[in-house]
């Protein structure tokens, strides 16, 4: 079998140096994506916890900078009997690693929990 020319090779490099580093060098910026903006921060928790003080001077932050930050126990419902709408996400996601947790969302998507905080530093960590 025949080995390809060394100017395929080195074509091959030139495309995928621009590719990478596209952005700084004035080419593609494919491999650029923006991070998700955080819209809401739920601390999920039992219905006879205490929510430790950090962690709700934390959410007061967050609300005050804008993000929806909330406390949400775990088997609450609404007039419906239902989970309401606002924390049909945040639920089953704390439930998968276990209450108390904290999740964090973009929209309708979880971008990260955090089993337990406890600490301001911790909630506005995982709301970054």
């Amino acid at each position: 079998m025949k080995k390809p020319s060394p100017l395929i090779d080195l074509a091959l490099l030139a495309l995928a140096g621009w590719l990478m580093f596209g952005g700084q060098l004035g080419g593609c910026n494919l491999l650029l994506v923006a991070p998700a903006k955080v819209t809401a921060v739920t601390y999920v928790h039992d219905e006879k916890a205490v929510i430790p003080s950090p962690v709700l001077a934390a959410l007061s932050e967050l609300n005050a900078a804008g993000i929806m930050a909330t406390t949400f126990p775990d088997d609450a419902t609404d007039g419906d009997g239902d989970v309401p709408d606002q924390y049909k996400i945040a639920l089953p996601a704390a439930k998968t690693i276990g209450i108390p947790s904290l999740v964090v969302q973009a929209g309708d998507k979880v971008l990260r929990t955090l089993k337990g905080p406890t600490t301001k530093a911790e909630v506005l960590e995982a709301a970054k």
